[in-house]
């Protein structure tokens, strides 16, 4: 949505990720195409415990190297894209190849 848009251009918006490396998920895929890089969840545990947020780059996660590659320009700016699939896959795709570009 453009609220949600707003609030990442502000910076408002973290991608915190658990696990020891970033999955493919649909979740992940919304926070690459929107420009986000993901935080190890210890950097919510670590600014909690200090009572303030800490900086972020310390805690940054690689991001697969398939998917390291973001440019200032969306992720599929200037592909046109034509959906084919039952609704269901349709109602859960189609909003990240919006946001993707």
């Amino acid at each position: 949505s453009c609220a949600l848009c707003r609030l990442i251009a502000n910076g408002n918006v973290v991608l915190v990720s658990e696990g020891e490396t970033v999955k493919r998920t649909k979740k992940n895929l919304f926070g690459v195409a929107l420009g986000l890089m993901p935080v190890r969840a210890d950097w919510v545990r670590h600014s909690v415990r200090e009572q303030c947020w800490l900086d972020q780059a310390l805690y940054m996660r690689p991001w697969p190297e398939a998917m390291a590659s973001v440019s200032e320009e969306p992720l599929l700016s200037g592909i046109v894209a034509v959906v084919h699939g039952s609704a269901a896959w349709r109602r859960d795709w189609v909003p990240l190849l919006c946001v993707a570009g």
